[in-house]
């Protein structure tokens, strides 16, 4: 990767608040691209503190968000980053030094650190988190899937030793916000692949879940966030069923 420069890339959405302690990190890239769909508070404007690359897009999916903005990357290295995510001084050392070296991967591995509710988890099903996040925008994009978008790449990928930070809960209610809208497209998604709602996937399956979090993936040991976690783990799969259910009805998910 020697004699390459990076571009940032990052897609927002009402994120005033986590841009104000993000983007000053952010110096170690020579081009910084943000796509934001139609935010409602002053993202793009304090966005537009730090680049004039701001674009704006209607939503339609996390795929193919960031796969229209590494349309707008001048350069061939990308580091897409979440606005909830903080780049530790570690991390972005290792990414400087990774560029000064010459190498066949064209895409990279970055374990995560999640905080949830003001407490790192370590178990509860987080433990082995990691993302795809360096590429070289060439020989990789986003696959089309509407939840849980991963990198599609056409060559070898490496893995840094740095963890990126992700900080998962910034509210109750922005977190609940955000398990209503994951349903919906979860349902959604079985829906169409014919899968069927019965007693058993909405009366038993949560609970089953809950169990497999709290107590096969050690929740229990993250203390009360752990038990929150598996909770709202057990719930997310409840509202799931309970919308497919709906949706075998002739009920619309808004």
């Amino acid at each position: 990767m020697k004699g390459n420069e990076l571009t940032i890339l990052i897609i927002t959405k009402n994120e005033a608040q986590n841009l104000i302690a993000l983007l000053p990190s952010l110096n170690f890239a020579n081009e910084l691209i943000i796509v934001d769909s139609n935010s409602t508070d002053n993202t793009v404007e304090i966005a537009k503190k730090y680049t004039d690359k701001v674009f704006t897009r209607k939503f339609d999916n996390h795929g193919a968000q960031k796969n229209w903005g590494l349309t707008k990357v001048s350069n061939d290295w990308v580091f897409i980053i979440d606005a909830d995510e903080r780049v530790t001084d570690e991390l972005k050392s290792e990414i400087e030094n990774t560029f000064k070296l010459t190498s066949d991967n064209v895409a990279y591995w970055i374990k995560r650190t999640n905080i949830f509710m003001g407490k790192q988890i370590n178990y509860s099903g987080w433990k082995n988190d990691k993302v795809i996040r360096l590429i070289n925008k060439n020989f990789c994009k986003y696959d089309s899937n509407i939840i849980h978008e991963e990198i599609t790449t056409n060559g070898k990928i490496g893995i840094l030793k740095q963890k990126l930070l992700h900080n998962t809960y910034s509210s109750l209610t922005s977190y609940l916000e955000k398990i209503h809208g994951y349903t919906n497209k979860k349902a959604i998604l079985k829906f169409n692949k014919n899968k069927k709602s019965n007693y058993f996937t909405i009366g038993f399956r949560p609970f089953f879940k809950f169990i497999f979090i709290y107590v096969f993936r050690l929740g229990f040991l993250d203390g009360k966030q752990g038990l929150i976690i598996s909770s709202l783990t057990a719930y997310n799969v409840f509202l799931t069923m309970i919308k497919l259910y709906r949706l075998e009805n002739g009920e619309k998910l808004e």
